[in-house]
C-alpha cells in the first residue's frame, strides 16, 4: 500500500512539472490520471506474474495445487493486489472521480477474497480461480493507454484507434470470456463443495459471481456503446446532430467525447481534443494540496 501511495505522489509531481495538459485537469481528472499511474503498474505485475505463476503450478483433478514455489509466488502477489485495491479506494472516496461509488464496491467485493486466502490458512481450493480472476488485469493495460492518449489531446490518431479497440479485445477476452469460464468452475468444483471451508469458498463465490457480471455488463453496456459511437462519429459532427447523447464512458470521460474533436488537421496534435471549458472546471490543485 505504501509502494502505490509513493507512486501516486511521484506521479503527481511529475505530471504538474512536466505533463502541460495536467495543470488543466480538474481535481477528479488529476485523481484519476495518477491512480491509472497506479493501476497500470499493478496491471504490468500481475497479469506477467500470476500468468508465471499460473503456468508453472500444476494442479490435481480437484483444481488444488501441488507446487510449492509457484503458490508462494501467487500469494505474494495475492497482497501486492490487496495493497493496490485498498490504496486505491482512499483515492476513489477522497477524489472523487467519476462513478466511484460504484468502484468502491467494486474494490470492496474484489479485494475481499484476496484478504481472506492471506490471512486464513487453508483456502488452497480458491487459488486457481484468484489467480484467474486476476488475469482480467490484462484488459487493463490497453485501457489506461486509451485513456491517458484520450486526457493527452491524442484522441484522434491512429495509434488512440488501435489501443481503442485492442481494449475491446482485451476486454471480451479477459474480462467476458475468463469469468464465464471461472463461473463454470466455481458451479462444477468449489460450490459443491463449499459446505468443508464455507469462510474459504462462499465469500469468494459470491464476490465471483458479482465481478464477473460487472465484467460482462460493463462489455454490454459501456464498451459496446462507445464502439458503436465510434463508429458514428462522421455523422454525429455533423451539425444535424446537436443534442447528441454521450455514452456512457464518454460521460465518464469528457475528453474522449467526438463531438469535442477537431474536424480538420489544423490540431494534429490534438491540444484542444475533448478539452472542458475554463468555465465548468473546478479548482486546481496546486503541487501542495496532494500526499
Amino acid at each position: 500500500m505504501c509502494f502505490f501511495a509513493l507512486v501516486f505522489h511521484i506521479s503527481n509531481r511529475l505530471s504538474d512539472r512536466f505533463v502541460k495538459v495536467y495543470q488543466d485537469f480538474s481535481i477528479a481528472e488529476q485523481g484519476d490520471w495518477c491512480s491509472r499511474v497506479n493501476s497500470t503498474i499493478h496491471a504490468l505485475v500481475i497479469a506477467t506474474g500470476m500468468t508465471y505463476s499460473f503456468v508453472q503450478q500444476q494442479w490435481d483433478d480437484d483444481l488444488l495445487p501441488t507446487k510449492e514455489t509457484p503458490m508462494h509466488l501467487a500469494t505474494t502477489l495475492f497482497s501486492f493486489s490487496c495493497g493496490y485495491f485498498l490504496f486505491d479506494l482512499f483515492v476513489l472516496v477522497l477524489w472523487q472521480v467519476p462513478l466511484w461509488r460504484v468502484f468502491v464496491i467494486h474494490h470492496i467485493v474484489a479485494a475481499l477474497p484476496y484478504l481472506i486466502y492471506t490471512m486464513h490458512a487453508g483456502c488452497g481450493m480458491d487459488l486457481y480461480l484468484l489467480q484467474l480472476y486476476l488475469m482480467v488485469e490484462f484488459a487493463v493495460i490497453p485501457l489506461n493507454i486509451t485513456t491517458f492518449m484520450e486526457q493527452l489531446g491524442y484522441g484522434k490518431t491512429k495509434t488512440h484507434e488501435f489501443f481503442f479497440y485492442m481494449t475491446y479485445v482485451f476486454w471480451f477476452v479477459a474480462r467476458v470470456l475468463l469469468p464465464i469460464y471461472n463461473i463454470y468452475v466455481l458451479w462444477t468444483k468449489i460450490i459443491p463443495d463449499a459446505g468443508a471451508a464455507p469462510l474459504c469458498t462462499v465469500p469468494a463465490a459470491f464476490c465471483g459471481h458479482i465481478i464477473s457480471a460487472f465484467c460482462v455488463g460493463v462489455f454490454v453496456f459501456v464498451w459496446t456503446p462507445d464502439v458503436l459511437a465510434k463508429w458514428r462519429v462522421p455523422v454525429l459532427q455533423m451539425e444535424e446532430y446537436p443534442d447528441y447523447k454521450l455514452t456512457m464512458r464518454q460521460s465518464m470521460t469528457p475528453r474522449s467525447n467526438p463531438i469535442f474533436s477537431p474536424l480538420d488537421g489544423s490540431d494534429k496534435l490534438g491540444a484542444n481534443y475533448g478539452s472542458v471549458s475554463a468555465n465548468t472546471r473546478e479548482p486546481q490543485w496546486t503541487p501542495k494540496s496532494i500526499v
